[in-house]
């Protein structure tokens, strides 16, 4: 309202799953379509994404923004390198919108610090580069569900019934589990 100012939209635990569990549905169906289109090409822009994410999640962080925004982009590059090779334009536009509103749930949590994702996305990335899509959906959809069990430790709930963000610390991950399926 040109008046009152801007707003902040109220953060929940029903969108941030809905979000998720949408984001699990498409991008794993991207993620499939791209491992069985890509080529050689393809196959470089992942591996490029990757070790730029790599490096990335290696680095000493200071806990500033710009190390936050640093890592937001390698790892919103590498998750658009997976689905590269996917042959639909709407399919990639929706992946697109559902990322930008799981972003600032994602952005809450990295108040409190950022967790190692790189086995996470190294499980995901073996699979993909070897061209076996089963196993790679797997490592997406299990990366996605724990974002949302970590995501959802940093979701208070105040007495009134609304939702906000207060940053609660975050369990370790404990080795790479097995994929499933």
């Amino acid at each position: 309202d040109p008046r009152l100012g801007a707003t902040v939209a109220h953060i929940s635990r029903t969108d941030l799953r809905d979000i998720y569990w949408l984001r699990e549905l498409l991008e794993g169906l991207a993620l499939e379509r791209s491992i069985e289109r890509g080529d050689d090409a393809w196959e470089r822009r992942v591996t490029e994404a990757w070790e730029r994410f790599r490096q990335q999640g290696t680095k000493q962080r200071t806990g500033s923004a710009a190390d936050a925004l640093a890592w937001s982009s390698a790892h919103r590059a590498f998750h658009e390198a997976l689905f590269a090779a996917c042959d639909s334009p709407w399919l990639l536009r929706f992946i697109g919108t559902l990322y930008d509103h799981s972003e600032r749930y994602r952005m809450l949590a990295v108040r409190s610090r950022l967790r190692d994702t790189l086995d996470e996305h190294s499980g995901i990335y073996e699979p993909a580069i070897a061209r076996n899509a089963p196993e790679a959906v797997a490592w997406l959809r299990r990366h996605l569900a724990t974002t949302v069990a970590r995501l959802e430790q940093g979701i208070a709930v105040r007495p009134e019934g609304a939702e906000t963000a207060e940053p609660r610390p975050a369990p370790t991950l404990e080795g790479r589990p097995a994929p499933a399926g």
